[in-house]
């Protein structure tokens, strides 16, 4: 029909805008599509970045969460392992102040066992020394007492001034102990006045004329008796 009916030119020129315009349409289309597809392809490729990032982000929130969870664990297992350290540091300080306390008993009970084998000690040296003490005073008292017996057997003989004297230095001679001086020394004592009443007797009788010339025994029985009834030692 275009051939047997031939277009009118004014026609023919808006067809030609209208195609152009139709392709000027078509080709922004395309070029948005084409924009479109190039966004959409960018999105898809920044939405699985971001989901890798998101994956991954998750995976170290994960492990995060389990390294916190592992390290609350072992918190949990060290303030336990921390309790029962001071539990038993609690203990052994309890035993070692036990300790404290019974070694503090054992150095002065030591010690108390110390004083008290020292005391012992001394007291053992002082017994010892009080009975070499009795020993020297009852040997004092075994001689003098022996000494005193002769005295008195002497006195019960015939003697003079000279043998009475002999006999009183020997009693003064005694190596005796001087706890016993109180006793040696009167009985010392009462004998020289003895030995000067016979004296003055002895020279009386020279005087009324006497013979007094004699041995050491002399012959004064009856004198030497009156002394011993007299003048008894003990």
């Amino acid at each position: 029909r275009s051939s047997i009916y031939p277009k009118p030119h004014g026609q023919s020129n808006l067809q030609r805008d209208s195609s152009q315009v139709l392709c000027h349409s078509l080709s922004e289309r395309d070029l948005e599509i084409a924009n479109l597809k190039k966004e959409g392809e960018k999105l898809r490729r920044n939405q699985a970045l971001t989901t890798g990032l998101v994956t991954s982000l998750q995976r170290d929130v994960s492990a995060k969460e389990q390294r916190i969870l592992q390290l609350k664990l072992n918190a949990d297992k060290l303030k336990k392992e921390n309790r029962e350290k001071d539990n038993q540091l609690a203990v052994i300080s309890a035993k070692v102040d036990t300790h404290a306390y019974l070694m503090e008993k054992i150095r002065q009970i030591t010690d108390e066992n110390l004083q008290i084998r020292e005391e012992e000690k001394l007291l053992q040296e002082e017994i010892i020394s009080k009975d070499s003490e009795e020993k020297e005073v009852s040997e004092s008292v075994e001689v003098l007492k022996k000494s005193l017996d002769e005295f008195q057997a002497f006195l019960k003989t015939s003697y003079c001034s000279s043998s009475l004297k002999r006999e009183i230095c020997n009693l003064q001679d005694l190596c005796i102990d001087p706890s016993v001086l109180w006793i040696h020394t009167p009985v010392v004592e009462i004998l020289s006045s003895l030995l000067s009443w016979v004296e003055a007797v002895e020279q009386l009788l020279q005087d009324v004329g006497t013979d007094m010339s004699c041995s050491d025994k002399g012959s004064w029985f009856s004198f030497s008796y009156v002394m011993c009834n007299n003048f008894p030692i003990y």
